[in-house]
């Protein structure tokens, strides 16, 4: 009788098997990533073309409030929809495309109104922003996407009213605070946001940033925080979430500061 040990050979063809089946995972995302894009841009395209229109028709003074009303209602939902397509157009395409330095306090504050509206008027939005400018660099408009969406999901986290704070701050993280992060030690911006809407339990938490992942069912797409980790991760930083039941949710956003434009 003779014995061979195979051991090597059947963990090899193992490990064989997994990188080939992870190769076709990220060519089939890839794939998925290019052909989204496209149906995204040319739908967005049209949207534009509503949203103009609309726009345009709202202005005219001889329309009642209730037929104001509902043409406000069209744009509405039109923008809702341009930001969703903004999402595919985001995981289709590389974020790092126009990354400049970027004053994000000024970001944040100049979307205030835009963010008021879609929160509507059961949310109150609070922001906090430090006196000092601070700058990272990104894609100005990948960072109105983060924002954006963030707001989104506080919204839906809060269908009774609430409260959404965005706070901005420099921070100096320690080894020890780092360790518990996907960052090194040193200087970091931490943007927070924080509501108090109805928390998520620490299951869900770990699985919020999964591409496709999502709790709001045929409403969500699962796109928008797997897209917002990917901004943050390209811009250098990363994405955390801090979530209990019934008690709100923080999402910590860190980027890396960097000199302010010449």
């Amino acid at each position: 009788m003779v014995l061979r040990d195979v051991t090597a050979r059947v963990e090899a063809e193992e490990l064989s098997r997994e990188l080939e089946s992870r190769l076709r995972r990220a060519q089939k995302s890839e794939a998925l990533g290019r052909m989204a894009g496209g149906v995204a841009h040319d739908f967005n395209n049209l949207l534009t073309i509503v949203i103009g229109n609309a726009s345009m028709l709202a202005q005219e003074d001889n329309l009642s409030d209730e037929v104001r009303e509902q043409i406000e209602e069209i744009v509405e939902a039109s923008l809702r929809a341009s930001d969703v397509t903004h999402q595919l157009l985001s995981f289709g395409r590389k974020p790092e495309m126009g990354a400049r330095s970027v004053n994000l306090g000024e970001v944040i504050e100049g979307m205030r109104r835009m963010l008021s509206r879609l929160l509507g008027g059961l949310v109150e939005l609070v922001i906090e922003l430090p006196p000092a400018p601070c700058f990272a660099t990104m894609d100005p408009v990948q960072l109105e996407r983060v924002i954006a969406n963030f707001a989104i999901n506080a919204q839906d986290a809060m269908p009774g009213g609430g409260r959404l704070t965005i706070s901005l701050r420099h921070l100096t993280l320690s080894e020890e605070a780092a360790s518990a992060t996907s960052v090194s030690s040193g200087d970091w911006l931490q943007i927070d946001f924080t509501d108090t809407g109805e928390g998520m339990s620490e299951e869900i938490a770990r699985r919020v940033f999964e591409p496709f992942f999502s709790t709001k069912g045929a409403a969500g797409t699962g796109l928008g925080l797997s897209t917002v980790q990917r901004i943050a991760q390209v811009a250098g930083g990363a994405v955390d979430v801090h979530s209990t039941p019934g008690g709100g949710t923080r999402f910590r956003l860190l980027l890396p500061p960097s000199d302010a434009p010449a």
